[in-house]
């Protein structure tokens, strides 16, 4: 089993820290002991967000991200991070890798990774986007959101190609 380990992060020095496990902690101030921060999964972005505050002032980042930036190395100075079983909740260290934008929608579809109805985090199946794409020629995006009980920007996208692509 992988010992949890603990570093500061970047700019947030001694007010919080990530680990390898993907987790990420509020260290100890005046209301409270120290917390482990829950993390918020972001449909928009794919991927685990979490807030964090410094100054009166409130920034999001990408768990995923943090973690890579200080567990995994990076000597070819990639600027994107992926999770390695296509499981965006696993934010563990050994789960993550840099990579060159390029090569991601191959490494995808060539694991059959987040596509679809296999993306774990997905409501809908892959006939249920395709009825939407149908649905489109006769209703307004609004009428299909109700029908399938998604969001405007679920059906939108599906209808202008942005998701969904491979059916």
């Amino acid at each position: 089993m992988q010992q949890e380990i603990w570093r500061d992060i970047l700019g947030y020095e001694g007010l919080y820290q990530v680990s390898n496990k993907g987790r990420i902690f509020s260290l100890p101030k005046g209301y409270h002991n120290g917390i482990i921060k829950k993390q918020v999964y972001s449909i928009a972005r794919n991927k685990m967000r979490i807030q964090l505050h410094k100054s009166g002032q409130r920034e999001q980042f990408s768990v995923r991200c943090l973690v890579a930036d200080m567990f995994i190395p990076n000597p070819k100075e990639y600027k994107l991070t992926r999770n390695i079983n296509g499981d965006v909740r696993n934010n563990k260290s050994t789960n993550i890798e840099w990579f060159k934008h390029n090569g991601n929608y191959n490494f995808i579809v060539g694991h059959k990774l987040n596509i679809g109805e296999d993306n774990p985090n997905v409501k809908l199946t892959n006939k249920k986007a395709r009825e939407i794409k149908k649905e489109f020629k006769k209703k307004t995006i609004n009428q299909i959101k109700d029908m399938y009980n998604v969001s405007y920007g679920t059906v939108y996208n599906i209808v202008k190609g942005r998701s969904w692509k491979h059916i």
